[in-house]
């Protein structure tokens, strides 16, 4: 047996041993096949935005130019994990940072004419995208959207360390 598969293995047992503890891993890896299955389409079908900046390109897009702070306050995520997303827009020249005529020390992050092109043609996208989530609901039976929406508003009423057993 290669190392990796011994790996595998004991991976394995851990997970039947104490299989919700690991339900943050098992959400990884969904969101890393969705990820990449998404790169794969953009990729073949043309476009430069790598699916983990798709949220982003689309609501600069949406809402228009905005600094950094903005966008982390907008989606609730760390300002360290928006840069990257930007920084892939930039990379592609998708979008640009330029100074706020109002506060010369802000960056506001606007799209470039090729990402309004590639934002529009995204749209699109997005919309097909909801209706092969929607057959993936359908499949397993549920809705998944609905489920992690819940479950995040949930979490944040009460984590889960302040749902386990007082020791």
């Amino acid at each position: 047996m290669s190392k990796e598969n011994k790996n595998q293995s004991r991976l394995s047992v851990l997970q039947s041993e104490v299989g919700p503890a690991f339900i943050g891993l098992q959400l990884e890896g969904l969101v890393e096949r969705i990820t990449a299955d998404s790169d794969a389409y953009l990729q073949q079908n043309g476009f430069e935005t790598p699916a983990l900046a798709v949220s982003s390109l689309l609501h600069l897009w949406r809402c228009g130019p905005m600094s950094l702070a903005d966008l982390s306050r907008a989606y609730g995520r760390p300002h360290q994990l928006i840069s990257i997303r930007l920084k892939m827009l930039e990379t592609n020249q998708l979008a640009v940072r330029k100074s706020d005529p109002v506060d010369g020390r802000r960056k506001l992050i606007h799209l470039t004419e090729t990402g309004q092109a590639e934002a529009e043609k995204l749209w699109q996208f997005c919309q097909q995208f909801a209706l092969a989530v929607d057959d993936l609901c359908q499949e397993i039976g549920f809705d998944l959207t609905s489920i992690i929406e819940k479950a995040e508003t949930a979490l944040k009423r009460k984590p889960l360390t302040a749902r386990m057993p007082k020791t």
